[in-house]
């Protein structure tokens, strides 16, 4: 009978950074939303400048959905930004090590 108790559990997973996730979550929609040159441009800002001042961001930080925007929205970013977030992964082992590291 503890089933029930194990789904609710893992729904309600306790996120360390929830201002961050959140804040990830809409700019993912607003990304997806946007019309502009400009309101594009200025969600790429945001995600350069979250990458820069804290590198990946993992699922034990900002839960799964953040997590995985993040990197969604970093696969959309101009191709000159591109080699920093990728550069450095040459094979699938070494993006295993990446996160595994932080």
């Amino acid at each position: 009978m503890l089933f029930p108790f194990l789904v609710i559990a893992s729904i309600t997973a306790v996120v360390p950074n929830q201002p961050l996730a959140a804040e990830v979550r809409n700019m993912a929609a607003q990304m997806l939303l946007s019309q502009t040159e400009s309101e594009g441009a200025a969600i790429s800002r945001k995600v350069q400048g979250i990458y820069a001042k804290r590198g990946l961001l993992v699922t034990s930080e900002v839960g799964d959905e953040a997590a995985y925007d993040f990197v969604f929205m970093l696969m959309g970013q101009p191709r000159a930004f591109k080699p920093r977030f990728c550069g450095r992964w040459k094979s699938p082992e070494s993006i295993t090590i990446s996160l595994q590291m932080r």
